[in-house]
């Protein structure tokens, strides 16, 4: 609701904005790309696991490895 309510503050909405952008699978299996911070406005570099069928976690840093969020996205059935 924070995050939503950040984003129309901007004059933004939260549904339909792309989060995950320029992905590429690295060897390690993991994937590597920008990830997008809509109540902020700013873009991170970050990862994509999926650990499961219906797990996928995201991990955004700020620079290198300092400032690091991690979010955990489970599928709706």
């Amino acid at each position: 609701a924070k995050a939503k309510a950040d984003v129309a503050a901007r004059g933004g909405q939260l549904v339909g904005t792309q989060l995950f952008r320029n992905f590429e699978r690295g060897d390690d299996g993991l994937w590597y790309g920008e990830v997008f911070v809509p109540d902020i406005g700013r873009s991170f570099s970050g990862t994509l696991e999926q650990r499961d069928r219906n797990t996928l976690v995201g991990e955004g840093c700020l620079f290198g490895r300092l400032g690091c969020r991690t979010q955990v996205w489970k599928r709706v059935r």
